[in-house]
């Protein structure tokens, strides 16, 4: 009976992931402090508690935001190596976060390889990507997955 209640848990919280994924496809291009970019909400653009009217650099918001970025699949064939961990429940959150990320990753992957990023700007102006499970201001693993969508050719 455990074990059903946990595989019930799991498909809630993968269908979660799910649904929060279809909503968050970029949106127009922010006009205000108030328009991060998303097409269903309508979060502020300045991190934590720090929302104000006041002029901010949108243009550099939307051009960061407009940046089509596609997932590795030669780092994706690789497992994520887990570092020094040393109880049973950094373990099991490391399992979870690392089987909610094979969830985004087939979403992804299944709706083309394309998708954007999302920034958002901390009290001093500093740019920050508002990605958790990809991210190229994570980790290495998550770096390494990230590429530009639009591939060019650099020749001399």
């Amino acid at each position: 009976m455990e074990n059903i209640m946990k595989i019930t848990a799991k498909r809630k919280r993968l269908a979660e992931i799910e649904t929060i994924l279809s909503k968050s496809k970029i949106g127009d291009p922010s006009l205000n402090n108030r328009n991060g970019g998303y097409l269903t909400r309508n979060d502020s653009i300045l991190l934590k508690d720090n929302h104000h009217a006041f002029q901010q650099s949108l243009d550099v918001i939307n051009k960061l935001n407009s940046i089509k970025f596609s997932l590795d699949e030669n780092v994706l064939a690789e497992p994520e190596e887990r570092d020094s961990l040393d109880t049973p429940e950094k373990i099991q959150q490391f399992e979870q976060f690392c089987n909610e990320s094979i969830t985004v990753y087939d979403y992804i992957l299944e709706e083309g390889n394309e998708y954007y990023m999302t920034h958002s700007l901390d009290f001093r102006g500093r740019c920050y990507v508002n990605g958790y499970t990809i991210s190229y201001q994570s980790g290495e693993y998550r770096k390494a997955l990230t590429n530009l969508a639009k591939k060019t050719l650099i020749t001399k």
